[in-house]
């Protein structure tokens, strides 16, 4: 159990540099720097050798990881930051109105054989979409990891969503699907507006986060 807790410590500690820390372009590098600091064990006996083994080599794969999860699933959307282009996704939520103005969704992008991953849609003119509606439109595309000044901003993409669309026209729903995964987003949803019909509007919010998890977007 020490020698488990040691491997996923020093993985957990590859992650952390790899995403706060560590340039994309430095990942790799690093895990071949950790395989080749692992051999230093050989200086030692017993289970220091095989604890210090365990450690870098645990960051090693941890580099590795991260590095092989942005190349394959990030970093080919990394080039279409600023663009605006027209897009085809797969709407997972319902709408949220914004307190500011208009209204937002999370979609699933796949563009160019490239393997899907979230995207944030904002947008002003209201549409009736739901979970499983394939939408189409023109937006601008953004990237949700940095802030306009290069500062890091994990709020949407540690939940997967790295791409922001702001749209200026319509959505076009070209068609749906009628997945199981889409039932509990759509009960949740049924369960929200009944708590809202049964419950003063005082209450009614707090009923509904606590029933459907309606008000934690």
């Amino acid at each position: 159990m020490r020698k488990l807790a040691i491997a996923a410590f020093y993985f957990a500690a590859a992650i952390f540099i790899s995403r706060y820390l560590l340039p994309f372009n430095w990942q790799l590098i690093s895990s071949a720097a950790a395989v080749v600091v692992s051999f230093f064990c050989l200086l030692f006996s017993g289970n220091m050798r095989i604890r210090i083994f365990i450690a870098f080599l645990s960051m090693a794969v941890g580099f590795l990881w991260s590095w092989t999860y942005t190349s394959v699933f990030i970093k080919p959307y990394w080039e279409q930051h600023d663009d605006i282009v027209t897009i085809t996704s797969v709407v997972i939520d319902y709408p949220v109105l914004r307190q500011s103005h208009g209204y937002r969704v999370d979609a699933s992008i796949q563009q160019d054989g490239y393997p899907s991953i979230g995207v944030r849609i904002y947008y002003y003119n209201e549409s009736d979409l739901k979970p499983g509606d394939i939408i189409e439109t023109t937006a601008h595309l953004r990237r949700t990891d940095i802030t306009d000044d290069g500062d890091r901003f994990d709020a949407l993409s540690s939940r997967g969503i790295f791409l922001s669309a702001f749209v200026s026209g319509n959505i076009e729903v070209v068609d749906s699907q009628n997945s199981f995964r889409y039932i509990p987003k759509r009960i949740a949803e049924r369960i929200a507006e009944k708590a809202s019909e049964i419950f003063p509007e005082d209450i009614s919010h707090f009923m509904q986060a606590l029933l459907s998890s309606a008000c934690i977007k």
